[in-house]
């Protein structure tokens, strides 16, 4: 009996140990998601190509163990490379350095096994149910980030020295207390973080992602308020999306359900006065300065150009329309000729100028072949929502190898979704909130 008693605490023991084990994989899961797409980018070291390098090379060493290639990914490849040889091409023919476009283009090859290596990370750890861990994790990630960037607007001093490590683009030599009407992460920056945000915020208010946990399911408007205080402080674009989504929600809320708005609007008026009570009591007044002086202003130029002027009207719209300049000749228009970094901040223009039209296309339709791949019903949605970001977002970003952790979010998306269809996605997703995170 004794001997009984040892053999079922020795089991106990293992079977926690086990759980243990697992649990620590789940972090370690989230951490690897987290710096894919938001590695912070020291000076030393570039945290998310670093992890995606080390995701590719696992991946690889699966592919040759296996003895085989997807053919999604394979066909991906060959189509990228044939872009970039085209690419070359027109550069060398026209005298221009070809090293940009190949590295522009060249790391959405790397991204996509990094994308492959870590869906398969997952898969080990969660086989065929690893749909919802790997968006929770998305989220988790996307919302932290977001805890950062507001935690930046509140410690000025925590702000300048986190950015005085690392090397984001929209400094441009910048000193961080230069930067005064805009708050940036570590790795993204700019408009392109905020069109991350605006799909964070999407995956917030989705009941399906979080139906397992009641209690996250609760704070989902908690999480989306978060984000879009993140989005207003790192970029207008992502903010009026989001602020647009909101007031159809609004509108849609006061025709169907006119109590629960009245209820909620009573309550968001509630936190509001006390929020406006402890930032003017408990707060430094150089900060409410701050954001009235500088954020406010700038996050809403359009409101501010209206009352002034009578239109709508901002110093960034100007410049960005003054950039939407075509080549003024057939054959530059068709096969560019053009410096790839012109001084444009569109990706679809600096195209246009630099291999034409015809290379315009090439890339439209390398999203296509993306697309192409199969898409599980879980993903889909997702896949169409973030590639509508991308395609807002080239349109005054370069949202492709240099936005680093925003296309590696839209493969990752691409790649989860294809390999999801080998199951049965539609009952997984049903039964998701049965789905433990430690199990």
């Amino acid at each position: 009996m004794c001997c009984g008693n040892k053999d079922i605490e020795l089991l106990a023991y293992r079977a926690l140990e086990y759980q243990q084990k697992k649990s620590r994989r789940s972090l370690s899961l989230l951490l690897v998601t987290y710096l894919l797409i938001f590695g912070p980018k020291f000076y030393a070291i570039d945290m998310t190509v670093s992890v995606a390098i080390g995701l590719a090379i696992f991946y690889l060493i699966k592919i040759v163990v296996d003895g085989q290639i997807p053919k999604n990914v394979m066909y991906s490849w060959i189509y990228i490379s044939t872009i970039i040889s085209y690419f070359s091409i027109i550069s060398l023919a026209t005298d221009n350095d070809p090293y940009l476009l190949a590295m522009e283009f060249g790391k959405l090859n790397l991204y996509i096994a990094s994308a492959s290596g870590i869906v398969e990370l997952y898969k080990i750890r969660y086989a065929n149910k690893y749909s919802i861990p790997l968006l929770q994790d998305i989220f988790i990630s996307i919302l932290f980030t977001a805890i950062i960037v507001i935690l930046f607007f509140v410690l000025p001093d925590f702000r300048y020295y986190s950015y005085s490590l690392v090397d984001v683009y929209m400094f441009h030599g910048r000193a961080p207390e230069a930067i005064t009407n805009r708050i940036t992460d570590l790795s993204i920056g700019g408009s392109t973080v905020s069109l991350v945000f605006v799909f964070g915020a999407m995956l917030s208010v989705d009941s399906k992602i979080w139906q397992w946990n009641k209690v996250f399911k609760y704070l989902s408007l908690f999480y989306f308020i978060t984000i879009l205080l993140a989005t207003l402080l790192t970029g207008r674009t992502g903010f009026i999306i989001l602020f647009a989504i909101v007031i159809v929600w609004v509108i849609n809320i006061i025709i169907k359900q006119p109590l629960t708005f009245i209820t909620g609007f009573g309550v968001f008026s509630i936190c509001v006065t006390i929020t406006i009570i402890w930032l003017h009591y408990f707060t430094n007044n150089e900060l409410i300065d701050q954001f009235l002086d500088n954020i406010a202003p700038w996050a809403f130029e359009f409101i501010y150009s209206y009352i002034e002027s009578g239109q709508f009207d901002s110093a960034s719209g100007r410049y960005l329309s003054d950039q939407y300049v075509l080549p003024d000749n057939a054959i530059g228009f068709l096969f560019g000729g053009e410096r790839y970094d012109i001084p444009s901040d569109s990706l679809f223009i600096k195209l246009i100028h630099s291999v034409g039209f015809v290379g315009f296309v090439m890339t439209i339709l390398m999203f296509v072949v993306l697309l192409h791949w199969k898409k599980s019903k879980i993903f889909q949605k997702y896949v169409y929502l973030f590639l509508g970001l991308l395609m807002v977002g080239n349109l005054k970003e370069t949202m492709l190898g240099n936005s680093r952790g925003a296309i590696i979010l839209f493969l990752l998306l691409v790649v989860a979704s294809t390999q999801l269809t080998k199951y049965d996605d539609t009952s997984s997703f049903k039964k998701s909130r049965h789905i433990n995170r430690s199990d």
